[in-house]
Order: structure tokens, then sequence, then C-alpha cells
């Protein structure tokens, strides 16, 4: 059965405004913009060419955004990206942290007696052992000179909702004044940050969004250039970062990546993270401070996991002439339910006079009595979604696709330790690390020694580690069945274990009493799978 549009579009009025993505810094004078996390993907092409996407995400003033990116030469290609291509990547290489169960030996059988009427537990039911689920627009053409000076202008053009600009010249001031010159809203007090890139030969990548845009939604760039150093102008960052900025960092290619100028944070696997008194992301923030603010942790170094980011064709709705249809359409083919799709819908279908737009078309999801559009043009709409959303994430798709090994590095910075520029290098020699790290609790019955639920325990962390979570302890068999919350031993059930009858009793093996055990709350480690966000 389809889900309505209406699910999905009345959403969007209640999502909070993103926080600020990006890489390089944000400039403006006269509203503060804060950056919340960096998220970079680079793409090692076999050409010894670099593909680098960049998440952007913005909230202020239109007129106030301006984007800054140093790269050490001027980009043939600059294109609009799809978020999904870093919400899927974040998502499927994310760290995850389980516990498996075994048991060493063999636990003395108990039966218990159950409480409660008639045989809600279930004759004989067994609680279950299983884990919970715990480029399309080109940049190139010839450099000239520009008329005010010293500044060399390599190229401008209007990518997606944006005036792109890349720029060089021998000194900052001239950068920051060619810029105010043409619209860009930046500080003055930027060039100290700049000045280091424009010493080193660095160009710049400038963008603004563009008066004449039809889309308002920030969207994230995609630049490919004509060289394979990778690195994060983390310089410009302190101008509009948060104390401890996180950023995580995709590198796509045939082997593993590594940073050659910052330390490589090696975070314990301790038993909080399995446990879930310690977040994966609050580890690394402890043990890059530790390091002295400058260092990466490897979150997943492997194969390149498979990403969905194409979308099924639309071409066909062109010649549509019912645009309820149109919006039934192209929800039941996945497209994303996101601010993109609601403007581009809402461009191409205008309601009837006095209707307020996301709600006609929550209404055309629904196909009820909603109106015939003031304007409907389904063949510049079908042309919308392929240039801006579908053709997009098909590059995505294809980037990920062409490359067989993903590395993603993460750190947290503040903005005092954001005076070295991190360098990335690949290196064949690194090995690899999976997103599941899996802890071993092990329960030790012996011959018969112990009750499951009075049996020692060990936890084997990944490093090999050993903890020593349960002493053995000596009950009798109505103690054991009465710490699990039992009424006692089933009747005519000796220490030892035996046979118990009728609905309240039930054979309680090893697999059985832990999980009785985790039920009855008795502080034992809980064993599930966790996956840390």
């Amino acid at each position: 059965m389809q889900r309505p549009l209406v699910a999905f579009l009345f959403v969007l009025a209640a999502l909070p405004t993103p926080r600020a993505f990006a890489c390089g810094g944000f400039f403006c004078s006269s509203s503060p913009i804060n950056q919340a996390r960096e998220t970079v993907v680079y793409g090692y092409e076999p050409d010894g060419s670099l593909t680098m996407a960049v998440q952007i995400s913005y909230s202020g003033r239109d007129e106030d955004f301006a984007w800054i990116l140093p790269v050490p030469v001027p980009p043939d290609e600059i294109a609009v990206g799809p978020d999904a291509l870093f919400q899927q990547l974040l998502q499927r290489t994310e760290p995850r942290f389980q516990t498996v169960n075994e048991t060493e030996g063999e636990c003395a059988p108990l039966s218990c007696a159950w409480p409660g009427p008639g045989c809600s537990l279930g004759c004989g039911a067994h609680a279950s052992s299983a884990p919970d689920p715990g480029f399309a627009a080109d940049a190139g053409g010839a450099a000239f000179e520009d008329a005010g000076g010293g500044v060399t202008v390599y190229s401008e053009s209007v990518v997606g909702p944006y005036d792109t600009v890349v720029l060089g010249a021998s000194s900052a001031p001239e950068v920051i004044e060619w810029l105010q010159m043409n619209g860009y809203d930046v500080p003055d007090a930027s060039g100290e940050l700049l000045a280091p890139y424009a010493d080193q030969g660095f160009v710049f990548v400038a963008l603004r969004l563009n008066a004449n845009r039809n889309s308002s939604v920030i969207r994230p760039v995609v630049m490919r250039m004509a060289t394979d150093e990778a690195c994060l102008p983390i310089r410009l960052t302190p101008i509009a970062s948060d104390p401890n900025l996180p950023i995580a960092l995709f590198h796509l290619a045939d082997r593993p990546a590594r940073s050659i100028n910052y330390s490589a944070a090696d975070v314990s696997l301790d038993l909080d993270l399995f446990n879930g008194r310690q977040s994966w992301d609050g580890a690394v923030r402890q043990r890059v401070e530790e390091l002295g603010g400058r260092a990466f942790a490897t979150d997943y170094a492997g194969a390149t996991l498979t990403l969905d980011l194409t979308l099924p064709d639309v071409a066909d709705l062109a010649e549509e002439s019912d645009a309820a249809r149109v919006v039934q359409e192209i929800q039941a083919r996945g497209y994303p339910a996101d601010a993109l799709l609601l403007e581009l819908l809402a461009r191409f279908i205008e309601p009837p006079p006095g209707q307020n737009a996301q709600t006609y078309l929550n209404c055309l999801a629904r196909g009820r009595g909603c109106g015939e559009p003031t304007r409907f043009d389904p063949a510049g709409l079908a042309a919308a979604l392929e240039d801006e959303i579908r053709a997009p994430r098909a590059e995505a798709q294809a980037l990920v696709s062409r490359h067989a090994y993903t590395t993603r590095l993460s750190t947290s910075m503040r903005p005092e330790d954001m005076t070295v520029d991190p360098v990335f290098a690949l290196d064949d020699g690194l090995p690899d690390v999976p997103q599941v790290r899996t802890a071993r609790r092990v329960t030790e019955c012996g011959e018969q020694e112990y009750f499951a639920a009075t049996a020692p325990i060990r936890i084997e962390l990944p490093d090999g580690t050993v903890v020593r979570q349960r002493e053995g302890g000596t009950m009798s068999a109505d103690e054991a069945c009465r710490s699990m919350g039992a009424d006692g031993a089933a009747s005519g059930v000796a220490d030892a274990g035996g046979g118990g009858g009728g609905c309240s009793a039930f054979r309680v093996t090893p697999g059985t009493a832990l999980s009785w055990l985790i039920l009855a709350a008795t502080g034992a480690f809980l064993v599930t799978r966790r996956r840390r966000r």
C-alpha cells in the first residue's frame, strides 16, 4: 500500500532548521553562522585526480551566505550533489558494539515454578536469546586577469542555487577586496585566516546564493580537481565553529587512508562502549584531547558498502495531465521526502487561488477533491527532477561504486587547535577496521558445578582485555529460581535439578536462565547489540 505524500510533506514544517555544515569557513559580517559538523568525501580517481564532495547546511539570511574553500588547483568541474550521499555513508559506517553470549561447560539443570495465573508465559515457552537488532556543471574555461588588479579569475558560473567563482591572488587582501566588491559577505578580519593559503599559491572557490535562483535549498558541492592531494583547510573554520566540532571524512579509494600529519587516535574499546555508558563520539573526543587536540580515529576501514542512491526515471510523467497522479507517482518511485522535492513540486504545480502550496500538494497525494491547479507544468517538473535530484544521485552512486575501499576518519576539534591543516594519503599497509566491534560474554559453568544464574561470568573485549563481571556463587535450587523472579524450584526438584510438571514450571536451560536473569533485572550485564550514534 502506498504511503500518502502527506506523511512526509507535513513534517517539513516541523523540522528544525539545520545547523551549518561546511569545509572551509562561513564568512558573515552581519549575521553569525555556526558550523555544527564537517562532513567531506574524497574520491581518489584512477587518473590521479581527486573528487571532493562537501556537505553544506546553513541557517541565516540568504544575503549573508558566503562560503570559501581554499584548494591547491582550480577545479575542472563544480556541481551540486545529494545530501543522501553523506547520510547513507554515515549510516552504513557508524561504529556499532555488540556482545555475544557463550557458555563454557554445562551448567546444572534447573526447573522453576513461575508465578501468575494459568499459562500466561506459555507452557514450556523459552525466552528468546537472540540479540536485539540492535558533476553536471562545467566550471572550466580559460583563466583571465580581473580588471581589479592582481586577482586571477579562473571561472565564474551558476551551479544549482549558487553563484560560484574560482580565483587566485598573490595576497589575501586582494581576494577579500574582490569578493566584497562583487557582493560576497566577507569580513575584513578573515584576511588573516586566508593569508597562509594565498602565500602557498592556493586558489579559492567562493559560493553565494544566486539572486535569481529557482531554489533556496542549500546543496552539497562536488568538485573534481587535477590533484591527488587530499587536505582539509581547517584553519578557516575557527571563525564560525562550535567549541568542539565533530568532523567525519570519507576516503574512497582502492586501499586505506590516514592522516600524514595528525596522530592516529587509538580509541580504547572498553566496557563502557559495550554497555552504553559511553558513546563512540564521546570516546573519540576524549582520546583526541589526550593526544593534544589533533588526531583522527578510524571508524571504519574496509570494503565499500552498498549504497542505494539511484532513483527511477520520471521522463514518462512529462506527458501526464493529472497533477495528483504525478505527485503520487513521484512518491511511489521513492523520491526523497525533503525540502528540495517540496520546492520542485511547488515550482511546477501552482495551487488554486487562496490555497497554501504545501497543503495543496498533500491533498494531491491523497487524491481527494483538491481542485485544479492554477498552473501545472509536468514537462518542466520531470526535467527538474532529472537535473536536480536524479542525476546528482546517479553521479554520487557512480562515485561510490568505482571505489572498492572506504576509510571513515573522525575527530572532534576545538577552535584553538585548528592551526594545522590535516593532510591525507593512501597506505596499503594499514589494517581493516570493522564497523561492528564484538565482545564475548562467557558464562563459566564447568562440569555442572554451577546453575546458569550463579556461574562466574567474564567479558572478553576485542583488544584481548578480560573483565570479570561476576564471581561464582553457591545457591540452592530454590534460591537460584527466586533470584530470577520465580516462586522457587518446581515441586519435587532437588538442588541438582530434576523434572517438574504443570503449566507453571518449565526446565531452565543455560540460555533461558540467562534470559530470565536479564528480565529479572538482577544487575547482570545487558546482553544486546547496541548501536551507538
